[in-house]
C-alpha cells in the first residue's frame, strides 16, 4: 500500500465545513482518513454515518499504525476537549518523534495551538487560515511522509 494515511482527531463541538473539506481533499490525493474519538458516544455513528469513514478511539490509536499526519479539528468546545486529555500530549508528542506533521483546522483555538508550539518543530505545525483551506490542506499533505522511504511522487519533465 503506498498511500498515506492521517487521522482527524474530533470531539463534540467540531466545525464541520472544515471537515468536509478536508474529507473531500484526501479522498482526491487518496489520503486515507481515520477519524479519532477521545470517547465512546454517539460522535462516532454519526460520523461514519454522514461521512462513510469509520472511526477508532484515542486508547486504541496505540493497536494500529501511526499515521504520517495529525490533523486536529477546529472548534473552541472540541479544543477544550483536546486541551484536558493527557492522550492527546501522547499522541503529538509520538507524531513530532516520527517527524510526522501536525496540523489546526480553522477555527483553532489559539491556546491549543500555543500548547503545543515547539519552535524546533516549526516544519510539523501547521494552522489553517481562515479562507485559505485548500492551500493549507495542500501544504499539509506535501509535509506528510511516503510510509515508504523509495516511493516519492515527483513531478515529470514537459517533453514537447
Amino acid at each position: 500500500k503506498l498511500n498515506r494515511s492521517c487521522y482527524l482527531l474530533i470531539a463534540d463541538g467540531f466545525a464541520e465545513e472544515s471537515v468536509s473539506q478536508t474529507i473531500e481533499y484526501f479522498r482526491l490525493n487518496e489520503i486515507e482518513i481515520t477519524f479519532l474519538t477521545l470517547f465512546l458516544s454517539q460522535l462516532g455513528k454519526k460520523l461514519l454515518v454522514r461521512y462513510g469513514i469509520a472511526s477508532v478511539l484515542i486508547g486504541d490509536a496505540d493497536k494500529i499504525p501511526l499515521p504520517e499526519g495529525l490533523l486536529m479539528v477546529g472548534g473552541q468546545q472540541c479544543s477544550n476537549h483536546f486541551l484536558i486529555d493527557p492522550r492527546v500530549y501522547h499522541l503529538v508528542h509520538k507524531m513530532h518523534k516520527a517527524g510526522n506533521p501536525v496540523g489546526f483546522l480553522y477555527p483553532a483555538a489559539t491556546i491549543l495551538v500555543k500548547t503545543f508550539h515547539d519552535p524546533y518543530l516549526n516544519k510539523l505545525i501547521l494552522v489553517q487560515e481562515r479562507l485559505q483551506t485548500l492551500n493549507f490542506l495542500h501544504d499539509f499533505a506535501r509535509r506528510m511522509p511516503y510510509p515508504f522511504p523509495f516511493y516519492h511522487r515527483e513531478s515529470s519533465s514537459l517533453l514537447l
